[in-house]
């Protein structure tokens, strides 16, 4: 079970993050919540030699807010885990419907013991940096091989 937990730090390491919220009311002033860009990435490989699947999906709102959700198998002898959901949810600036740095900060990521997103403390919280060239990021050393994940705007 202790590599699950190491499973789900690479994976949360990743890219980054997933779910946003909006309330609703009948005001005609609110903006409609809408994601102004999806990055989609798929890679195998292993750590601490064991086999993974990962998918990632990281989807930025017209609220500044961000989702990054994964679809990740690992098998290690004869036990798989899985996970299919959001990972992180958090807030963003930049723009991430062109190249350049989107600075990104989760306010929830899946906790593996508890089986669902919990907030991050204020203090706690850190900004990554979300570079895209060519309308791709790559997360580097993600892999025992030292390989990552590279995300493609779609």
């Amino acid at each position: 079970m202790k590599f699950f937990g190491k499973a789900i730090s690479v994976l949360l390491a990743v890219a980054a993050l997933s779910f946003g919220f909006s309330s609703c009311s009948d005001d005609d002033d609110e903006e409609e919540l809408k994601v102004v860009a999806t990055y989609y990435g798929f890679a195998t490989g292993n750590v601490d030699d064991v086999p993974m699947i990962v998918k990632s999906t990281v989807r930025f709102y017209n609220s500044n807010e961000y989702t990054n959700d994964i679809d990740m198998t690992a098998v290690a002898g004869a036990s798989v885990y899985s996970l299919t959901g959001t990972i992180e949810i958090g807030t963003y600036t930049g723009d991430p419907t062109k190249d350049g740095t989107v600075k990104m900060t989760a306010t929830k990521e899946y906790d593996d013991d508890a089986k669902k997103l919990k907030d991050i403390a204020a203090a706690d919280r850190e900004t990554e940096d979300f570079v895209i060239s060519g309308g791709k990021v790559t997360e580097d050393d993600v892999f025992d091989d030292g390989t990552g994940i590279t995300l493609e705007k779609q």
